[in-house]
């Protein structure tokens, strides 16, 4: 997700500085967000995507479609069967 959200930040043609403005947080704010120190949650999300002009519904599904499309993985608690012999 994080590489979603500096790529629409980028494509929206803001620094990080002028982005944490328009949302009016700290650069730094928008900074560990971006690098995975920080998470948002539903709110924050749909604030940055109304913020860049998306449409949170239509980035959501990609983010969505993106997930299911990655090879299952074993829950915690779960045995990988791939590693069974």
């Amino acid at each position: 997700m994080q590489r979603h959200l500096i790529d629409a930040r980028l494509a929206a043609g803001f620094t990080q500085r002028e982005f944490a403005e328009k949302l009016g947080k700290h650069q730094s704010h928008v900074s560990k967000v971006e690098s995975g120190v920080r998470r948002l949650d539903v709110v924050e999300f749909i604030a940055w995507l109304r913020a860049l002009e998306l449409n949170p519904a239509a980035f959501f599904a990609v983010l969505a479609a993106e997930f299911d499309a990655r090879p299952n993985r074993p829950r915690r608690g779960q045995k990988n069967p791939a590693r069974q012999a």
